[in-house]
C-alpha cells in the first residue's frame, strides 16, 4: 500500500485504526471525534458519510460500530485516494467502502431511501469580502461553502435517508436556526441538539445536531459539551470521549 509524497499516517488511537493524512490538505481535529462520540444508530445500519475526506469519521464510526455498513462518499480526488487506502491499510473494506464522488449528484449515483443513516461534518464558513481563505483550493473547499452548501446536504440527506433515519451534523452554532430551517424543508426534523463551548464562560461556536427523516416535532437541547477548564485543561467529558478512542 502506497505512501505518496508529503502524506503521513496518523494513528485515530480508535481499535488500532489509523488514517493517511497530508500535509497543506485538510486534517482532522476534535470535531470529528466529537460528532462521531454524539452519532448513534441502529444496529447493522447503512449510513453514508457525506463529503468523508480523507476517512477520519467513518474510520471512527467503524471502530466504535462493527455492526455498521459505513459508505464514504468524497468528491476531493487526493482525497478520496487517501481514503480508499486508508480503507485497506487499515483492512476494512467489508465494513467501510470508498465512493468518490459529489454531493450535489447523488441522484445519479444512488436510489433513493438506500441509508439508515448518514453523518457530515460540512464546510460552513461563508466566505466574506473582508476575510482571508485558505490559500490552497483543498483546504477552502473543506473549511467554506465553495463547492457545498447546507441547502446540497440537506437535499443529498432528504433524497438517500429511508424514513425515521437519522442525520448528524457540526453545525456553526450562529448559523443554526437557518440550517434547522433549511433542513426541515427536506423533512429532516431536528430531533437533539448539543453546544460546544470553549469555556464554560465562552459562547458556542458549534453545536451537534441529530435530526429524523419525517419525525415528529420536538426538540431536545442537551446540556453544552466544554472543552477546557478554565485552567486551560481539557474537562473531564472531554477526557472521556477521547479515551474511548
Amino acid at each position: 500500500m502506497e505512501i505518496k509524497s508529503g502524506e503521513r499516517i496518523d494513528d485515530l488511537q480508535a481499535g488500532g485504526l489509523r488514517i493517511i493524512q497530508k500535509k497543506g490538505e485538510f486534517c482532522f481535529g476534535s470535531d470529528s471525534v466529537l460528532l462521531s462520540a454524539f452519532a448513534h444508530f441502529k444496529k447493522n445500519a447503512s449510513v453514508i458519510d457525506l463529503g468523508a475526506g480523507s476517512g477520519a469519521i467513518s474510520f471512527l464510526l467503524a471502530a466504535h460500530n462493527p455492526d455498521l455498513k459505513i459508505t464514504a462518499l468524497e468528491i476531493n480526488e487526493s482525497a478520496a485516494d487517501r481514503l480508499a487506502r486508508g480503507i485497506e491499510l487499515n483492512g476494512i473494506s467489508e465494513r467501510v467502502c470508498a465512493k468518490k464522488g459529489d454531493i450535489r449528484l447523488v441522484r445519479e449515483l444512488y436510489e433513493s431511501a438506500s441509508f439508515d443513516g448518514a453523518i457530515s461534518n460540512p464546510p460552513y464558513r461563508q466566505e466574506l469580502g473582508n476575510s482571508v481563505s485558505p490559500p490552497l483550493p483543498a483546504l477552502r473547499s473543506a473549511r467554506q461553502e465553495e463547492n457545498v452548501t447546507i441547502e446540497d446536504i440537506a437535499a443529498a440527506a432528504g433524497y438517500l435517508l429511508r424514513p425515521k433515519a437519522r442525520l448528524f451534523l457540526l453545525v456553526p452554532s450562529l448559523r443554526l436556526s437557518e440550517f434547522m430551517k433549511t433542513l426541515s424543508s427536506k423533512h429532516l426534523e431536528p430531533k437533539r441538539v448539543r453546544f460546544i463551548h470553549p469555556k464554560i464562560e465562552l459562547p458556542s461556536k458549534l453545536a451537534m445536531l441529530e435530526l429524523i427523516k419525517d419525525g415528529k416535532s420536538g426538540l431536545s437541547i442537551e446540556p453544552p459539551l466544554v472543552m477546557m477548564t478554565k485552567d486551560n485543561m481539557e474537562t473531564e467529558e472531554v477526557k472521556q470521549i477521547y479515551s474511548r478512542q
